[in-house]
């Protein structure tokens, strides 16, 4: 396993190895899966460092222990680098914390297998929720890198799908000179803004443009990710100002009401369901928070924030996968039994593809039906793995935020279902409207029939002048 387990700029996933250990403990102490063998785990912290992360993944691979499957790498940036090397050990690598769509490409990553669905997921929530509020112009922000550049492309065609406007998609600088930026929203006068950015960048692009005049205050409304790591990411650590001299003022001034996407951590409708093994979402819930001290009043919702349901769920999916060609298949080419396993032939990972890419291949995990059979798939609607979508209002102010969870969003369903009415921050507590609204201007009734008649005798004099020419 080859995970970031701290904090970092691109993901917040230290309680993702607590869930994978929890759930080789479940494998390991029961006689469903695998009753003769041990799933044993090697960890490492990638720190999301591609550099890192491949020394460590060549160093586990060259040891003496031969492992049987990679579950890596946490940031997609490091996690593509070593889903083309991981191939050539031939060894199946999971992965339930990135989202590239660009990992989506099966002739490039032949043995890669991802739970977490792709950003794109985000796309039919996102112009589901424009076509709800009755919004049709949007402009979409995007941070240089494959993750958001392909996100916005398929925003774009979700956009087209849903009857909305085609956006105005705009590329951000590397630096922090937004005038480019501002000066075409300022023409286009469009208030919905959806940010493809990281955190960081966020923080730049937000208070960059709140100083130009574009913000919650000017009715303007964001749509940002939902997955950033400091829920109050926009107060930088609570420091008093950002790196683009917000203050914390200025920064809930530009914030207060905007909205953000994420995965549920649990499927809705999964939290009385048995799971495999005969465990429960309750109960797989109660354990790791009792393993990891949370508080009794926790939900399993907020028990489980997406990267350790995925986790969970990810070595459910391996020891599943283990135990079906285990009990299925007694010779593989030319070895007898598939644990004297060697990196050498392909027919063991060959074996491992059939079977994870069989229809029949799924079961009942923390985060839905998991199942890769999708990844075959042409259709764009049915390549997504299942994801349901979490929709919150957020409220800001300099003590504290409301994130409120107002709608979710059923990829498999393609609908919005609102859960809580919404309580808008403008000053009359109505609905932002996509593009100022068009102003009428009254006359004087007297000035308006002075006017009338002075044109009807200025035009029928010029119809007198041209009679006579």
């Amino acid at each position: 396993v080859i995970v970031p387990s701290e904090r970092n700029e691109f993901y917040y996933s230290e309680l993702s190895v607590p869930a994978v250990r929890m759930a080789v403990d479940h494998i390991n102490n029961n006689s469903y899966l695998l009753p003769d063998h041990e799933i044993v785990l090697s960890v490492n912290d990638s720190k999301c460092d591609i550099g890192l992360a491949s020394y460590q993944m060549y160093r586990m691979l060259s040891a003496n222990t031969t492992k049987i499957a990679l579950v890596a790498a946490g940031c997609s940036i490091v996690t593509q680098p070593l889903a083309r090397s991981s191939q050539f050990w031939n060894i199946p690598q999971f992965n339930f914390l990135s989202s590239s769509p660009a990992l989506e490409k099966r002739a490039v990553y032949r043995h890669y297998y991802h739970l977490l669905p792709s950003e794109n997921s985000f796309s039919p929530g996102r112009a589901g929720l424009m076509v709800e509020l009755k919004w049709r112009r949007s402009v979409v922000l995007v941070q240089p890198s494959d993750i958001f550049d392909l996100n916005s492309r398929d925003l774009v065609l979700e956009m087209a799908t849903q009857g909305l406007e085609r956006p105005e998609v705009m590329l951000l600088p590397d630096d922090d000179d937004f005038s480019d930026v501002v000066d075409r929203i300022k023409e286009l006068d469009v208030r919905i803004l959806f940010g493809l950015v990281y955190e960081e960048k966020a923080r730049q692009l937000v208070c960059s443009l709140y100083k130009s005049g574009i913000g919650a205050s000017t009715s303007f409304v964001w749509i940002l990710p939902g997955w950033y790591h400091d829920k109050e990411w926009y107060f930088l650590g609570k420091q008093s100002k950002t790196q683009n001299n917000c203050t914390a003022r200025e920064m809930t001034d530009a914030l207060n009401g905007h909205f953000t996407l994420d995965f549920a951590p649990i499927r809705p409708d999964f939290i009385n369901k048995t799971l495999l093994m005969n465990n429960t979402v309750l109960g797989v819930a109660a354990e790791f928070r009792s393993r990891n001290n949370m508080s009794e009043t926790w939900s399993p919702h907020e028990i489980f924030h997406s990267y350790s349901a995925y986790g969970y769920d990810a070595m459910l999916s391996l020891g599943l996968l283990l135990d079906t060609a285990i009990k299925n298949y007694t010779k593989i080419g030319k070895r007898n039994r598939i644990d004297e396993f060697s990196y050498e032939y392909d027919d063991v990972v060959t074996l491992f593809n059939n079977i994870l890419l069989r229809e029949d291949f799924y079961f009942e995990g923390l985060t839905g039906n998991v199942r890769f059979y999708n990844l075959l798939q042409d259709d764009r609607e049915k390549k997504e793995a299942e994801g349901h979508i979490e929709i919150r209002y957020v409220r800001v102010s300099e003590s504290r935020s409301n994130h409120a969870l107002v709608a979710r969003y059923d990829n498999t369903k393609r609908n919005l279902t609102w859960l809580s009415n919404i309580l808008w921050t403008t000053p009359d507590g109505s609905r932002p409207v996509d593009e100022r609204p068009e102003e009428l201007i009254y006359s004087n009734k007297g000035v308006f029939i002075a006017i009338v008649i002075l044109s009807s005798f200025g035009i029928g004099f010029a119809v007198i002048l041209l009679m006579f020419n």
